[in-house]
């Protein structure tokens, strides 16, 4: 059976349950089953009220559609439900929403889709259109059932706000459609209506979109046009997400939000949302119940700022604005006075959506201190506290990593659990922790970090770059961390703010730098901008995605498609990854300042940006040139995932190969990544082996500032080094040796020195993230314990050891020039030098004994008879000849 088929089937197969089990959460339900009618089949009614419910208070009331879905998942025929009870007590006890009672009316399965088929669209079908004989279509009986029926029977029996203003309809599906259909005949009874992932489609059919659909839901849509209230006169929300069913709707759904709009509605009296993610299921709808509900019956009275952006701020920054996105329910058109010394007032913007306001301030004058934002609208007050804070030390002095560290990168869920009391905590979509899933979260964290920074001290560890560690409340598989639905917010699974401090605090104690990995090309789909976006161009191909094609090279290459361009910058990753649109000044001076904010607030040591050539360049370059001008010798690294030096380069500041100046200071080697594990494992000879990596550092020359290169063979996205476990360890000692001794940035991935291994083909990204061993309790092997390691794992890890701690301080390897030789019968030769201090490195190639003349190395051997193996302590003489061992290394110290 075909998915579509499935899902037509899910579609029409809603069974009718016996009442008797249902069981709320709050407030109480009264059954009145087997509802008789003059109109239509009986059916059983329900009625929900709310804790506290009085006869002596009125309540508005909701009518909705299959009622047997609403409230218990107990008696559901798929086990999901609408959590009305749990949704709308929670918005009622939080004076969000007017109190309200609602009335659940269960479908009959045979006669659904007739009962809810807008009956009078069959009048404006064009001449000879085939109609299901089939069906009875009966939706105007349906109404009168509900208008004529339950309502009388319920405005007798319960204090209800009979007018229309307190009386609203909300469904899903053919749901929705009805729900619309009411508002239309019935205008003086109804309102608003809600219409979740609405069946715009109309027909019913294994196959969408198609010609039958396309005639009904224009028939429809001429109906609407003249049947529609009076624009603005009724509110009217409407929604769809992009899975399953949903997945077919956004050409009718754009259809009538069109004509919606062409008819005079706005947003304050109709909205229509997508929901990227979301699947035609009553879990979805549960989800995102409450923007109906808020929609429909926001109380005005409860208008209310919930947050503002950045929590708070600083005095004494170079640039003397301070952007406040402020966040509430319908404060967009509300006033703003300030009354502190310092700080003025520079522009207020409402947003388009309502529930949003933007607010740029100088505080050049203004001293620390806490002081009060007064929002009006006529005589409604609101009032929000916020504060300025002193800045610790000076910015100057903040001195980001660079080619004197080794930057080590982990991943916080994965690297250890140093509080179990985080593992499970609520969050407002469910998820697993569960070591024995790969693609749960594991437990991982933030104080699981601290308590092995003495580990990462004694390896040599000089820098530490964790995954991003914002809020990621996702739901399933986010626990690497790239779809942020918090900005300002430490994911709380992995810490607090404060947790992150204390690591930057932990950090500097030792000497170590701490760099953040921020994404500013996408945010989670679960992000409460996706929900409800401050402006309609918040996001890129919001209405109708398109999915970016990965064309890095479409900024360089001559001959570039429009079109593959445009791909290139805005399409989306994945659905789960909404595309942000940094041309929106408004956003851009958000994540701008948000970058800055955590490296005031956290002493940060550098950035890493991930998907660098995503975003808008003009607005990235903007930020770079922020930050720098903020901090001037801070570091940041763009992730640029091209796997040629020239394309990398193009985007490293002073590049004379673009001819705009990005502002990046560095820049990842991919190229050397993508080259690594080949060219260690094989033999060298005139193409192969080492002749490839001497061929690969030959190409630097492009590059305007070597020293700020990132030097990776192994990351989170990419294979490991090794791809399965290595039978000896002549090519990763090499590997190892030349990652920590060219001119560059070197950037290990943690595991890399335990002898981690694995595909991303033939493991998947998990098999390439496994916990590190040790850091769970009962881990029978323990990396940071040195327990339970294989003799080839020590014999790695002190090999690293031993390179990394020589590393420390030593400019002949930070600051030192680069010397290198062809590789001559196999054998790769280079000197580091600075000043009268030189390190050489001799790689032999081949796997076999090996004899180096070093005639040929005069020129960096001077008259020197001997030098010291930093990797073995021993002398090395250097006579005529060299004598070298199958894939033997040595670091000479002259």
């Amino acid at each position: 059976m075909s998915n579509k088929k499935n899902i037509i089937i899910l579609f029409i197969l809603i069974l009718t349950l016996p009442l008797s089990a249902q069981f709320v959460s709050t407030g109480k339900l009264t059954e009145y089953p087997k509802f008789e009618s003059k109109y239509v089949s009986p059916r059983d009614v329900c009625v929900w009220v709310p804790d506290g419910y009085s006869s002596k208070n009125r309540y508005d009331v909701i009518y909705m559609h299959d009622g047997q879905m609403l409230f218990d998942a107990n008696i559901t025929w798929n086990k999901q439900e609408w959590k009305v009870d749990e949704v709308a007590g929670s918005l009622i006890a939080e004076g969000k929403i007017r109190d309200c009672i609602v009335v659940a009316v269960s479908n009959i399965p045979e006669t659904r889709y007739g009962d809810f088929l807008p009956q009078k669209t069959l009048e404006y079908l064009p001449e000879g259109t085939d109609i299901p004989k089939e069906v009875k279509y009966n939706a105007d009986n349906y109404l009168r059932f509900l208008v004529e029926e339950v309502k009388p029977f319920v405005d007798k029996n319960y204090s209800t706000n009979k007018s229309k203003d307190h009386t609203f309809v909300i469904g899903s599906s053919m749901g929705g459609l009805i729900s619309l259909y009411a508002l239309c005949e019935y205008p003086d009874v109804f309102g608003g209506a809600g219409c979740l992932s609405t069946h715009v489609p109309m027909v019913l059919s294994q196959t969408l979109p198609n010609p039958q659909a396309d005639v009904f839901s224009e028939a429809f849509r001429k109906y609407l046009t003249e049947k529609l209230p009076k624009a603005n006169s009724r509110k009217i929300y409407m929604d769809r997400g992009d899975k399953t069913l949903d997945s077919f709707y956004p050409k009718y759904q754009d259809a009538l939000d069109s004509l919606m709009k062409n008819e005079g509605w706005n947003t304050t009296a109709w909205i229509s949302k997508v929901f990227p993610g979301a699947a035609h299921t009553e879990t979805d709808w549960a989800m995102r119940l409450k923007y109906p509900l808020q929609f429909l019956l926001g109380d005005e009275r409860k208008e209310s700022i919930s947050r503002i952006d950045p929590l708070f701020w600083w005095t004494g920054m170079k640039n003397p604005e301070l952007q406040l996105m402020v966040s509430g329910y319908n404060i967009a058109d509300y006033s703003l006075s300030i009354n502190y010394p310092g700080v003025k007032i520079k522009s207020v913007h409402p947003m388009e959506s309502p529930n949003y306001m933007v607010v740029y301030l100088d505080v050049k004058d203004a001293k620390p201190g806490k002081f009060t934002l007064n929002f009006s609208k006529g005589r409604k007050k609101l009032k929000y506290d916020y504060e300025l804070k002193a800045r610790v030390g000076a910015p100057e002095d903040r001195v980001g990593f660079g080619s004197e560290d080794v930057v080590y990168l982990l991943m916080p869920d994965r690297f250890a659990n140093g509080d179990e009391a985080n593992d499970h905590l609520k969050m407002k979509y469910p998820y697993i922790t569960d070591r024995n899933n790969r693609g749960a979260r594991h437990g991982g964290d933030i104080a699981g970090i601290i308590d092995n920074l003495p580990y990462l001290d004694d390896l040599g560890i000089t820098a530490i770059w964790t995954t991003p560690v914002l809020e990621n409340d996702m739901g399933e598989m986010s626990y690497h961390g790239y779809a942020a639905t918090d900005y300002y917010r430490i994911d709380p699974r992995l810490g607090s703010n404060e947790d992150y401090v204390r690591l930057a605090s932990e950090m500097h104690k030792r000497g170590m730098k701490l760099i953040m990995d921020m994404v500013f090309n996408h945010c989670g789909s679960r992000h409460p901008w996706v929900i409800d976006p401050p402006m309609k161009d918040w996001f890129n191909n919001y209405d109708r995605k398109v999915y970016t094609n990965h064309n890095k090279g479409a900024y360089y290459d001559p001959y570039v498609a429009d079109i593959e361009k445009y791909e290139m910058t805005d399409g989306w990753f994945v659905d789960s990854m909404a595309d942000m649109n940094q041309r929106n000044d408004f956003l851009a001076d958000y994540l701008i300042q948000n970058s800055i904010w955590w490296i005031e607030y956290a002493q940060l040591d550098g950035i890493r940006q991930d998907t660098y050539p995503y975003p808008d360049v003009d607005m990235m370059k903007r930020w770079c040139d922020a930050v720098m001008t903020e901090y001037p010798n801070m570091n940041i690294v763009g992730e640029i995932l091209i796997t040629n030096p020239i394309g990398t380069a193009f985007w490293q500041r002073g590049s004379k190969l673009n001819p705009v100046d990005t502002g990046l200071k560095s820049v990842m080697d991919f190229h050397l990544q993508s080259i690594a594990t080949k060219a260690f494992n094989e033999e060298t000879s005139w193409n192969t082996g080492l002749q490839t990596i001497f061929e690969h550092f030959s190409l630097d020359f492009c590059y305007p500032d070597i020293y700020n290169v990132m030097r990776l063979y192994e990351n989170h996205d990419v294979d490991r080094f090794l791809h399965t476990d290595p039978e000896n360890l002549g090519a990763y000692m090499q590997a190892v040796t030349v990652l920590l001794t060219v001119p560059g940035i070197p950037q290990l991935f943690y595991g890399q020195e335990i002898l981690s291994s694995g595909t991303t083909i033939k493991h998947g990204y998990e098999g390439i993230r496994p916990d590190m061993p040790g850091g769970w309790k009962g881990d029978k092997i323990n990396v940071f314990k040195g327990e339970g390691l294989t003799d080839m794992q020590k014999e790695a890890h002190q090999f690293m050891k031993t390179i990394l701690q020589w590393r420390k301080g030593n400019e002949v390897i930070s600051k030192g020039t680069m010397k290198h030789f062809m590789p001559r019968n196999g054998v790769y030769v280079y000197e580091r030098r600075c000043g009268d201090k030189s390190a050489v490195v001799i790689l032999n190639g081949i796997s076999k004994d090996n004899e180096l003349s070093l005639e040929h190395y005069k020129e960096i051997l001077g008259d020197k008879r001997s030098g010291r193996d930093v990797i073995t302590g021993r002398k090395v003489n250097l006579d005529n000849t060299l004598k070298l061992s199958p894939k033997e290394v040595l670091i000479l110290e002259l």
